[in-house]
């Protein structure tokens, strides 16, 4: 290649690191003896990489040196060496960045369908493309260009190289390996481990590779001895992963935090957290369990253990974990709110606002303590104290889009239907995609026979959230009402076909049937109904009007006396004896069972004034006096 390295080149020869002396020792004794083409490789860190170089040019100052930088776009390297030789002259070229052109490939591989596992363990379907470039061009390398080749790389790139390029690898003159000392490289494995979780999420998939490779490289490094290390490292790459959306790469580099390290109780947290996220709330129990052995003092650990049973409505066993959760920290008042939404769903409401009551003595201006203390006053029909909860999170939080909500349902119960228009518009400014205020919008607007706007309200409730049943069959209901009876059957089917055991949408798609004296096709309907909910008592009582207008005048009351059976309205029973003898033409029976019904329950009477069922006897003198009664 010219001429020969000199001894005395490297006589003296300032080490900077004595423990590297050796090693450094043996790769400039390789490069002083070797004649013609050479390829070398030394395993090392950028920093060290750019030592050795310098270190190179200074000692062997009449050797022709020039460093040649590969970055992401890197997929060739003759010709560039090639381009080099033939203009300046080279003796040696010291290639640094090869792992710069491999996180791209990681990436291209995600997009092309490969499994992370498979990038993890090095898969055989394919070979980067630099890679593979030298592979096929290493004797057109070696045949015209009679230089040094040094590969200055960190150790995860050797692994490709024997794994993706062994033919060029195994023509190698020389292997160096330059370890960072114990010392370094502990705080450099410190420096990597602990980084906040939404700084992951700000890097791009390229910087995030980067770093995942970064803490492999060091892995490698490490002996048996630095099992702690070494599991650090790996829950570390698992964040690295998740940050990136990749749950199951993520999962894996847990596992494998744990099987170095079965007592790494922040791994145990880091899998149980992704396990939660990814709803497998039985796997994550269990990994909780087994991080609280390690750790039972972690207040957030049984409060999140407690989420995942509460979404396994396991609610009792939820609150165990939230009282194990309270015995350590008492002032906590996350714990003392997803108890009080535990008892809620319990319906234990007493002990629920009793729960919200002393979350809100530690924290009176927790926001959300006040909402769900509405939520079950709303359930107990304290209506007004409800309305006050509301108000008081929104005095507290004026954007809080969920109060607002919630404050338009209670308003909506009660009937004020345009202050319920108004909250639920309110948070929609706040949260437009917020589909479930998008619904009961709808709902308020219908009861506003603003029919056209509650439908244009669905149907942005199905844009965002095209599988919202309620939304589908309330569509359904605003059709019937515009006899838009297509729609109407279109919009019921949907909601069947999402949930085929939804007895409320058979039972709505039934009287859909009926409305259209399709009364055979409307009955197959209430009996599906029946037979996924038989004590829905409404379903029974519509089938009954069904078998009424088929001439089953017995089996019709026989239906209306089960409804009663499970419901034990004795006032709902006597006014649909009413509506039914109005249809068979009894009319002193209908006005009597009519009468009968209105004293046990004297709201009766306006339902009777809108009731299509009694339209025969609207100018019946009697019964006139019945609805006109003030009594």
């Amino acid at each position: 290649m010219g001429e020969e390295f000199g001894e005395r080149e490297f006589k003296w020869l300032d080490y900077q690191d004595p423990e590297t002396a050796e090693e450094i020792e043996d790769l400039l004794r390789a490069l002083r003896r070797k004649k013609g083409f050479g390829l070398f490789f030394v395993q090392c860190n950028p920093a060290k990489g750019e030592w050795l170089i310098k270190t190179i040019r200074e000692r062997f100052p009449r050797k022709r040196l020039v460093e040649i930088k590969l970055n992401r776009q890197s997929e060739t390297l003759y010709w560039e060496l090639l381009e080099r030789y033939q203009g300046e002259g080279l003796d040696v070229a010291c290639i640094t960045g090869v792992e710069q052109a491999l996180y791209s490939y990681e990436d291209t591989k995600r997009l092309a369908g490969w499994s992370s596992q498979e990038i993890y363990n090095y898969s055989w379907k394919g070979v980067p493309p630099l890679l593979s470039h030298l592979n096929r061009q290493r004797e057109t390398i070696k045949a015209n260009l009679p230089i040094v080749l040094i590969f200055f790389v960190p150790s995860f790139v050797i692994d490709y190289f024997i794994q993706r390029a062994p033919d060029f690898f195994d023509w190698r003159s020389g292997f160096f390996k330059f370890v960072e000392n114990s010392d370094k490289l502990k705080s450099a494995c410190e420096e990597l481990v602990g980084k906040d979780y939404e700084e992951y999420r700000t890097l791009t998939s390229d910087e995030r590779m980067e770093k995942i490779l970064e803490i492999k490289d060091k892995i490698l490094q490490l002996d048996s001895s630095d099992w702690e290390q070494k599991s650090n490292l790996l829950r570390e790459q698992g964040r690295l992963f998740e940050s990136d959306g990749d749950s199951s790469q993520a999962l894996d580099c847990y596992d494998r935090a744990l099987i170095v390290d079965y007592n790494n109780y922040k791994a145990w947290n880091s899998k149980s957290s992704l396990l939660y996220n990814l709803e497998r709330y039985e796997e994550m129990i269990e990994s909780c369990d087994r991080f609280l052995k390690i750790k039972p003092d972690y207040v957030d650990s049984w409060n999140i253990r407690g989420l995942a049973l509460h979404n396994l409505r396991r609610y009792e066993e939820a609150i165990e974990s939230y009282d194990r959760a309270l015995d350590i920290q008492p002032e906590d008042v996350y714990g003392w709110t997803l108890r009080g939404i535990a008892l809620e769903n319990l319906e234990r409401y007493e002990e629920a606002l009793a729960s919200y009551k002393h979350a809100l003595q530690i924290q009176p201006d927790y926001d959300c303590a006040w909402v769900n203390r509405g939520d079950v006053l709303h359930k107990l029909e304290r209506n007004e104290e409800a309305l006050a909860s509301y108000e008081r999170a929104l005095e507290i939080k004026p954007d809080f889009y969920y109060a607002w909500s919630n404050r338009g349902r209670l308003l909506y119960k009660l009937e004020r239907n345009e202050e319920a228009l108004a909250s639920y518009e309110r948070a929609l400014e706040i949260k437009p995609d917020f589909y479930y205020a998008w619904s009961n919008r709808g709902d308020a607007l219908r009861n506003l026979e603003r029919y056209e706007e509650a439908l244009t309200s669905y149907e942005r409730t199905l844009e965002l959230q095209p599988d919202y049943q309620h939304a589908l069959i309330k569509r359904g209901g605003v059709f019937c009402i515009l006899k838009q009876y297509e729609e109407a059957f279109n919009s019921f089917d949907r909601a069947l076909e999402l949930q085929p055991n939804y007895h409320i949408g058979w039972t709505v798609r039934g009287r859909l049937l009926y409305k259209l004296k399709q009364y055979e096709e409307a009955l197959t309907s209430f009996d599906r109904a029946l037979e996924l909910q038989p004590n829905y008592h409404i379903g029974w009582i519509c089938r009954g009007y069904s078998l009424l207008k088929m001439g089953q005048q017995q089996k019709a009351f026989e239906n209306l006396q089960q409804a009663l059976d499970i419901n034990g309205d004795k006032a709902e029973f006597l006014y649909y004896k009413a509506c039914f003898s109005a249809i068979l033409g009894k009319s002193d029976r209908a006005l009597d069972f009519l009468e009968q019904s209105i004293q046990l329950d004297p709201a009766n009477k306006e339902n009777a004034k809108k009731d299509s069922d009694f339209d025969a006897l609207r100018d019946n003198p009697k019964f006139k006096a019945i609805v006109e009664s003030r009594k």
